[in-house]
């Protein structure tokens, strides 16, 4: 049978699940199944004409699908007093473009008035996103991740002694890099620290060379630029004291700021299943309640194979979305959970500079989890769903 591509499936389905997990008006409710009903003839029109099927569609959005098409509307729980604003719905128009300049003009390191100037512009253009959002009491959640995370970039260097730090950063991480490689990219260099899920990203743009890193990284030594640097530069070397050095305790404390300032919304309830009601079961049986709760989130795709992830940097839990569904027992979720609070317990262990997660003592305490062959047999089965 041939693949269909029909785009848009996975977002329409991502956009509900998140809807479902949070407060619902009845009218929004209403207006949710009428766009997915909606949404999903549209979609059976598309595949009919192209003499296909759902299972015609490529894994994901067929696991998408299925979610959409087997959603019970009627039993949802509606909220009167539930916000109008749907989650992760508000943006600031002229926001990105603002943060771009900005990170543009502090590759130029600036001193003295011009410094100045630029921290004035800076902490008026903050000042005015939070009285906005004050004004129009909005939650954190109501924000897309991308304002959020503009946001929290903001309000740390808005404070003058961190913009300082910001250009003491750019100036350090500019001269490593400059000395470092001569032949592969062109000069100048110029240094963003700014939002960024990788460790770096480098690129050609015009006549000169972009390094884009995380925020995090302006606490950085200059030893730890240089580490940085041939990671960046040189083909073969290993990530390890990068990493370390990323999820290292002044690293983590700038990453705390942002993510403060910025707010935190985590997706913790699905339509069946709450990952935070999951959490506490599994801490309570597994850790005697000692473990601190990581952020908690669910996939915004439908996985097949890779059910859960915990992210050391950000100290964050990811569970697959594939596993949100009235059939799939509690008992699995907490599986995947526990695994993944595993992993933030050990940390990474390291073998010949490669990062080594599933070792032998990880293995004997996953045997630990009540039903693991259990929740093992329904897994398998869910990843060979076609």
């Amino acid at each position: 049978m041939k693949s269909i591509r029909i785009t848009g499936i996975v977002k329409m389905a991502d956009r509900v699940r998140r809807e479902l997990g949070q407060p619902v008006a009845p009218a929004r409710l209403a207006s949710l199944k009428k766009a997915t009903r909606s949404f999903l003839a549209q979609v059976n029109r598309l595949l009919a004409e192209h003499g296909g099927t759902a299972e015609s569609l490529p894994p994901p959005s067929r696991r998408a699908y299925r979610f959409l098409a087997e959603l019970d509307f009627d039993v949802i729980a509606t909220d009167q007093t539930a916000s109008h604003r749907p989650p992760g719905s508000v943006s600031f128009r002229g926001l990105r473009s603002y943060v771009e300049r900005l990170l543009d003009l502090l590759t130029q390191s600036p001193e003295g008035a011009a410094l100045v100037s630029t921290g004035s512009s800076l902490r008026t253009t903050s000042a005015r996103i939070e009285q906005h959002i004050v004004r129009e009491m909005l939650d954190p959640e109501h924000l897309t991740a991308q304002t959020r995370s503009l946001r929290g970039w903001l309000g740390v260097f808005a404070r003058p002694e961190a913009l300082e730090r910001y250009v003491r950063a750019v100036r350090t991480a500019q001269r490593v890099f400059d000395i470092s490689d001569r032949t592969r990219f062109v000069r100048p260099i110029l240094v963003h620290f700014r939002p960024l899920e990788n460790l770096f990203k480098v690129e050609r743009f015009g006549n000169r060379t972009r390094v884009w890193l995380p925020t995090p990284m302006i606490a950085f030594t200059e030893a730890e630029f240089r580490e940085l640097a041939d990671l960046m530069f040189r083909q073969g070397k290993t990530k390890q004291m990068v990493i370390e050095a990323f999820t290292g305790d002044a690293c983590q404390t700038v990453r705390e700021d942002l993510d403060l300032l910025g707010g935190l919304a985590e997706r913790t309830a699905g339509v069946y299943h709450d990952l935070k009601a999951s959490f506490e079961r599994v801490n309570a049986e597994y850790f005697g309640g000692a473990m601190a709760r990581p952020k908690l989130f669910w996939s915004r795709g439908f996985t097949g194979r890779i059910f859960g992830h915990y992210d050391l940097v950000r100290d964050a839990v990811m569970v697959s979305s594939t596993l949100d569904r009235k059939d799939v027992p509690e008992f699995v979720v907490d599986s995947i959970v526990y695994h993944e609070l595993l992993h933030k317990k050990l940390g990474i262990g390291w073998s010949n500079g490669r990062k080594a997660a599933h070792t032998p003592d990880f293995q004997q305490q996953m045997r630990r989890f009540h039903r693991h062959d259990e929740a093992d047999d329904l897994l398998r089965k869910i990843a060979s769903r076609k």
